[in-house]
């Protein structure tokens, strides 16, 4: 079973959305995304230029912005068809995300920022850091400055 898998998803930015999350702007930016699957545990790198989709794929994927049609699903759990409420309560369970804008806290590391809601949670970062398997993965001292803002 896919980690997270996407099934004939389109998205067109509306005004009021392309204001609040993107510089595209009614320019008619549109998305189709026909089959994507990510399965558990694999390395993926998305990259293209500026404006081509990235932060909008992982907008959709996040739950963040909703889907004019097709089937998003993550773990499981298809998100897609989630009132306001469940995927609400689905981002804050499931999903972490760290902008483009930071908005870092500049004196924590990036692991530290990134487990700043568990932390809020109570969750212990034993627990945190087995789910996420991250120990190899991030630079646990690595200072917020030293990250690059998606270019």
């Amino acid at each position: 079973m896919p980690l997270i898998e996407m099934k004939a998803v389109s998205f067109r930015y509306k005004s009021a959305a392309a204001s609040a999350f993107s510089t595209h702007e009614d320019s008619g930016f549109a998305m189709y995304i026909s089959s994507l699957k990510v399965l558990r545990g694999e390395c993926i790198a998305l990259v293209g230029p500026s404006g081509s989709g990235k932060t909008t794929l992982l907008s959709l994927v996040a739950g963040i912005l909703r889907p004019d049609s097709g089937l998003v699903r993550v773990d499981s759990q298809e998100i897609s068809g989630l009132g306001d409420s469940l995927v609400r309560q689905f981002r804050i369970s499931r999903v972490g995300q760290v902008f483009q804008s930071f908005e870092l806290l500049d004196y924590l590391s990036i692991l530290e920022n990134v487990m700043l809601p568990w932390y809020l949670r109570r969750d212990s970062s034993n627990t945190v850091m087995s789910k996420a398997n991250c120990r190899r993965r991030v630079p646990c001292n690595a200072e917020p400055s030293t990250f690059d803002t998606g270019r």
